[in-house]
């Protein structure tokens, strides 16, 4: 099935449960945007700390109200946190049951001549891998959505704070989104054969126990056994097919943007030793970078394996 129709499919099953869904949503927007607000206040806090005279900022905000409001949103991220992992816990859950439920009226729908041309090995096994998929890809939907907001607020924050430093930001995304494109149809068709594998095993594991009066009926027991082994070199082959191809491309994937991470802190502690920078905006800067970095390590890493 398309990637498309599949997301299709699970928005229509996820949005029958739509409070769970905006919950979800609003809970991971509020994180969002505490992340983006901590580390002003934080640079607010340290440029307040290091003025001439010792307790006020340039804007006159002392330093005892900025550490107020950053306790403040500290525990207002905590709360909306508890509540994005909840509701999406819990719509990965409902969504997760649906499925299974609609699987099952699927297969009573099935006549007798399609009852037979079943074959339960693969059933069982795709059922179980695949909802298991499902339901962590679902828990991890709000993550996402909060990730992309992030990476977009994050880059028109440092856009207004440092124009220099975003530049040295995005510079390796071009890169970074080739390398994503190009590793993603072979990693894919890796994990698919791998899955496919494991659905063959299964289904000779099923129709051998099935029917094991007739294995031993006619005494082909080391038959068996050699088509169960030959199946599992198989599906040992196929793992490590995706394991090494996995290897070779999720790192790089995910290490790309270190770099812009290390050319970032070089540039702006140029800029502070200079007094081009302050070394608020410097700590700010340095904290979005550190955290767009592992939030575009983490979507792309996900994108190679969907």
């Amino acid at each position: 099935m398309h990637v498309s129709s599949t997301l299709r499919q699970l928005w229509r099953t996820a949005r029958k449960t739509p409070v769970t869904v905006a919950l979800a949503l609003i809970s991971t927007l509020m994180v969002t945007l505490c992340d983006i607000v901590i580390p002003l206040i934080t640079a607010t806090a340290i440029d307040s700390a290091t003025a001439a005279d010792g307790g006020h900022s340039a804007g006159g905000v002392s330093i005892t109200t900025v550490v107020v409001l950053l306790v403040a949103a500290a525990l207002v991220r905590y709360l909306f946190q508890f509540g994005r992992r909840y509701t999406a816990g819990r719509l990965s859950n409902t969504v997760q049951h649906r499925l299974r439920v609609e699987i099952l009226r699927s297969l009573q729908r099935l006549d007798g001549p399609g009852q037979d041309r079943l074959r339960t090995g693969q059933v069982v096994s795709r059922s179980i891998s695949d909802l298991n998929l499902t339901q962590a890809m679902v828990a991890m939907m709000p993550l996402i959505v909060g990730h992309v907001l992030k990476i977009v607020i994050t880059l028109g924050v440092m856009l207004w704070i440092s124009p220099l430093l975003t530049l040295i930001a995005v510079v390796l995304l071009p890169l970074l989104a080739w390398l994503t494109m190009m590793s993603r149809p072979t990693l894919f068709a890796a994990t698919w054969a791998a899955q496919q594998a494991v659905a063959d095993l299964s289904t000779h594991v099923e129709e051998t126990v099935s029917g094991i009066r007739v294995v031993k009926a006619f005494v082909q027991e080391s038959r068996e056994v050699a088509t169960l082994r030959n199946a599992a070199r198989v599906v040992y082959a196929q793992m490590m097919r995706a394991a090494r191809l996995t290897a070779r491309y999720r790192p790089l994937v995910q290490q790309i943007p270190n770099i812009s991470l290390v050319l970032s802190i070089g540039v702006g502690g140029f800029l502070v030793l200079h007094g081009d920078m302050s070394i608020g905006v410097f700590v700010a800067t340095s904290v979005y970078m550190v955290s767009l970095t592992a939030v575009v390590s983490m979507v792309a890493g996900m994108l190679v394996q969907l």
